[in-house]
């Protein structure tokens, strides 16, 4: 099955915090909700709590949204069943 705009559309609808982000600097594979968050930075910016590499950075402004994944190397979330 080939994968489409409209999953990519379904994945930023998705509750991430149960997603695993595996660190591109150390591999760590861990849960967001167990990454060090810092929300006063001028985006939010998430680290590895293995190793504290950004893995995650998130900002609005100007009306747009901004995520930076790149220190991420993959983002694993649970497709919600369709019942």
């Amino acid at each position: 099955m080939a994968t489409t705009l409209d999953d990519l559309r379904g994945l930023f609808a998705l509750d991430l915090t149960d997603a695993v982000l595996t660190c591109g600097g150390c591999g760590a594979s861990t849960e967001l909700r167990a990454h060090d968050l810092y929300p006063d930075a001028p985006a939010l910016v998430v680290r590895c709590p293995s190793c504290t590499a950004v893995v995650l950075r998130f900002g609005t402004g100007g009306g747009r949204v901004r995520l930076d994944l790149s220190g991420t190397r993959l983002l694993t979330v649970t497709a919600p069943s369709t019942g």
